[in-house]
């Protein structure tokens, strides 16, 4: 095991006291004032603005939010005589290390062995704020803990001296818990005044709002994530020899489970990055993103409502049966075939969703598994927010032709042949060739695939208004609102079978040319086939007018298109 404390500095940028009541002449950069904006008489297109006097901005123009955590006991003072990394902390961060290993290992006899291990890892990564010991909250503050655990047997018999039967059972589980001081039972989210949060979104867990200030610590803040991966696999090969065949023959069963949950970003995020109170005319060296948040006029915001608990899972089966044969004393072939089945991802309670091109005769439309998925009891937040108005747009997996426990197709036919081949020539040469189909396994990567409206609302880039902002943090989000009209989706081709395949080949030629020292001489060659690729399907057509009314499907966001299409050799 391990025990650690390591110390650790910390450097913040913080807005000094003179910064906090409006006055920024400690800028060398001027500041202009957003509310001035109007078009450049001189310049068609172009904008212009006026600049504050002196750099400071009037003490009944600051926003409230800002104002809020001005207060010393969010964003500290600095403690260092600069402008810049001004907050300097010194901590000791904790983290810890434990690790156990068992084995077994029993011979019941000559012709059967046991043999078993377990082990584990419990480990703690401490994390500490830019803030820790200023704040009590301590923004930006996220420990893990990594965990895992791992397990094996293995049973072999030896019927006779050309038979023999091995088996093998494996458990495997990784849990991470990400943890975080920055939850607390206030929704300052709400508190604030700001809308598009509240019940079901900043309440779930209740914080402060995130404030990315260009050049400045803001206020960060860490996230919550509870993740147990379990993977299960059985292997049983049998190996008989007859002659001058070696066959080998086997099965493996495995079954994967993710159950993950996370906080999302109930309280919101968002960004201030100098652009309203800069010159627009002339942006060098002007603007601050620290007066656009004094304004309360951000640039851009995200919301992405806590996503509640998911239960992926996904299987295998592989089959398979090889023959090496030694044809003649300079002749060795191997043959081979293997069988798969790789099921898609699912998710236990059917609470995911994809999108058909085709459905609602033509128009798209969301697909759910089943009325059951979107009924209660309800595993997300976001689906008894969303659902009622995203209904209209929805369709369910029987009425589009999906299959809906996996809301894709399923392949059954999946062989994958081997072909090996051994010559040796006289003077010490071999000439060596082989070919093989290997049909790509899917991985965890890829099980977020239909975590999408309704049962994930995930909002970036809610922008303001390019020149002139007439948002502020409390209305850049329509009040009442929980998701986007226009929902963004992720979504993957139903009619998709597999994740791909790979064929390799190569041709080999060696030879010795006495002691130690031999040549080689090579070619490999691989090509994929129907690998995976994304692209975006509902993209803008070029053009004046709306940009909605541009898109293929103008019921809808940004869409992203999975499909088993790209190829690479």
């Amino acid at each position: 095991g391990l025990q650690l404390r390591q110390g650790q500095t910390s450097a913040g940028t913080v807005p000094t006291a003179q910064m906090r009541t409006g006055n920024l002449s400690e800028f060398s950069s001027q500041i202009f004032d957003p509310a001035t904006t109007r078009p450049d008489p001189n310049n068609p297109g172009g904008y212009i603005r006026d600049p504050f006097p002196g750099n400071i901005i009037p003490a009944n123009r600051i926003n409230a939010v800002a104002k809020f955590f001005f207060d010393p006991a969010w964003i500290p003072l600095p403690n260092q005589n600069s402008l810049v990394s001004n907050l300097r902390q010194q901590a000791s961060v904790p983290s810890s290390s434990n690790q156990a290993t068992v084995k077994l290992d029993h011979h019941f006899s000559s012709s059967d062995t046991l043999t078993g291990r377990f082990s584990f890892t419990l480990a703690n990564d401490g994390s500490y704020g830019r803030y820790h010991g200023l704040d009590p909250y301590d923004p930006g503050a996220n420990p893990e803990h990594p965990n895992g655990y791992n397990s094996v047997a293995n049973w072999n018999h030896i019927f006779n001296p050309t038979n023999l039967l091995e088996t093998r059972f494996t458990f495997s589980r990784a849990k991470v818990v990400f943890d975080t001081p920055n939850f607390g039972t206030t929704d300052y989210t709400t508190q604030l005044g700001i809308q598009g949060f509240g019940h079901g979104i900043s309440d779930v867990y209740p914080s402060y709002p995130v404030m990315n200030i260009s050049g400045f610590t803001g206020m960060p803040q860490g996230f919550l994530l509870n993740y147990t991966s379990n993977n299960f696999e059985y292997t049983a090969n049998y190996t008989m020899i007859r002659g001058r065949h070696t066959f080998k023959m086997g099965e493996t069963w495995r079954a994967w489970q993710q159950n993950l949950t996370t906080s999302g970003q109930g309280s919101g995020t968002f960004n201030f990055n100098g652009s309203y109170t800069n010159n627009p005319a002339n942006p060098s060296n002007t603007g601050q993103g620290l007066a656009d948040f004094m304004l309360g006029v951000p640039s851009s915001a995200s919301r992405y409502v806590p996503p509640g608990w998911y239960y992926q899972r996904f299987k295998n089966e592989w089959a398979f049966f090889n023959d090496d044969w030694k044809a003649t004393p300079n002749l060795t072939v191997n043959l081979g075939v293997r069988y798969e089945i790789n099921w898609p991802t699912t998710e236990k309670y059917l609470r995911f969703a994809t999108f058909s091109p085709t459905a609602r005769n033509g128009q798209g439309a969301i697909v759910v598994p089943d009325q059951a998925s979107v009924s209660a009891p309800y595993l997300q937040s976001s689906v008894p927010l969303s659902y009622p108005f995203y209904q209209q747009y929805t369709v369910f997996a029987k009425d589009a032709g999906i299959n809906p426990k996996y809301l894709r197709d399923v392949g059954y036919n999946h062989f994958a042949p081997r072909l090996g081949i051994a010559y040796r020539l006289p003077r010490n040469t071999v000439i060596r060739t082989g070919y093989g189909l290997y049909w790509v396994q899917l991985d965890g990567n890829r099980e977020s695939e239909f975590e999408s409206v309704p049962f994930l609302i995930r909002e970036s880039g809610i922008l303001n208004d390019s020149f002139i902002p007439t948002h502020t943090i409390q209305n850049l989000l329509p009040a009442g609102s929980s998701f986007s009209q226009y929902a963004s989706l992720l979504a993957h081709d139903p009619s998709a079978k597999d994740f791909g395949y790979s064929q390799q080949w190569n041709f080999a030629i060696q030879h010795q040319f006495g002691g130690a020292f031999s040549a080689e001489i090579a070619y490999v060659g691989t090509k994929g086939t129907r690998l995976q690729t994304s692209r975006g399907i509902n993209v803008p057509l070029p053009g004046p007018g709306n940009v909605q009314a541009r898109r293929p499907f103008p019921d809808f966001g940004y869409i992203t298109w999975n499909e088993q299409s790209a190829s690479s050799i």
